[in-house]
């Protein structure tokens, strides 16, 4: 029978244990995208019961609480950061404000200035997704944070920690930054301290066993689901390391990388019937791509070979 690789001896997350080596990351916790939707989950509803009350039944400490809700989810590209949030917003029928950090200026976080001639000062004009006049319960989302240059990230320091921006007040919604890591080579920053500290800090690390069970959910192909199967169950070291295609790997010789979402791209590539080397390869990276594809044509070949003595036509799902 044709086995997935092992992912103890093939995963560049098992070389160096790549997940401990970024400076900024290293001792933060670790958690599943499973857990990291529990966490916001019970943060949001939390917050929700304290919008949904009378002012005057607001205590104290219930007030402080909406404003140390800010967290930051550090990951590889596409293990599903902002699916996750979007994922949240979905179940509570709220909005996603969803801040690109890295292509954004100081002056877009902090407004434009104009002068208040009558009372001879200067005034800032808020960016109109910031002016919510109505207070909304939602959620600020500010993706690639640690891209932006640093003075764009000082712009940010009083948005995260009170949720204000001059007379602007988003302490009402939840606040949630994104960012790779430094050792994902994705031309990252190091995330300054004074910024660093405003958030409640996570490291979002792949389950495979969960992200099966979401493939499931989805009706990925057949075959993908198959391969990340054989993978786990040949993990007979039991190393708990992601397999290779969680994992980006900078010696990989190509620009495409394998991760959670690109594989997601190639369950799609092969439910329309786009299965050549190259279309895998492009999909998911030259090491991962020819390790699926070796696997991919002898699986077919088992499953022709079995249909073709049983009698019974063996069709892809497509969706």
């Amino acid at each position: 029978m044709t086995q997935a690789p092992n992912p103890s001896k093939t995963s560049p997350c098992a070389e160096g244990n790549l997940w401990e080596q970024d400076p900024m990351t290293k001792m933060a916790p670790q958690i599943t995208p499973k857990e990291l939707e529990r966490r916001l989950d019970i943060i949001f509803r939390n917050l929700m019961d304290y919008k949904n009350k009378p002012e005057n039944e607001r205590s104290i400490l219930e007030a402080q609480y909406t404003r140390l809700l800010p967290l930051f989810i550090f990951g590889p590209p596409g293990i599903g950061k902002s699916q996750i949030v979007e994922s949240l917003a979905k179940k509570y029928n709220v909005k996603v404000e969803t801040y690109i950090a890295s292509t954004m200026d100081p002056t877009q976080v902090q407004g434009l200035p104009y002068p208040d001639r009558s009372n001879k000062v200067t005034t800032w004009f808020p960016d109109e997704r910031f002016y919510d006049k109505e207070k909304i319960t939602r959620i600020y989302f500010f993706d690639e944070l640690n891209m932006a240059p640093p003075a764009t990230q000082a712009a940010f320091y009083r948005l995260i920690l009170e949720g204000r921006l001059g007379s602007i007040d988003i302490s009402h919604a939840l606040r949630i930054g994104a960012g790779n890591r430094v050792s994902d080579y994705y031309n990252v920053q190091q995330m300054g301290l004074p910024l660093a500290t405003r958030f409640e800090v996570y490291l979002l690390k792949p389950d495979i066993q969960e992200w099966i069970e979401w493939a499931r959910k989805n009706q990925l192909n057949p075959y993908v689901i198959e391969y990340a199967e054989e993978a786990m169950y040949n993990d007979k070291e039991n190393t708990g390391e992601p397999p290779e295609w969680f994992c980006i790997n900078p010696k990989e010789p190509s620009l495409a990388r394998a991760t959670p979402r690109s594989w997601e791209r190639l369950s799609k590539l092969l439910s329309i019937g786009l299965d050549t080397k190259e279309d895998i390869i492009g999909a998911i990276g030259f090491n991962p791509g020819m390790r699926f594809f070796n696997w991919y044509v002898k699986k077919k070949e088992e499953k022709e070979k079995g249909n073709k003595g049983s009698g019974i036509v063996y069709r892809e799902v497509t969706f």
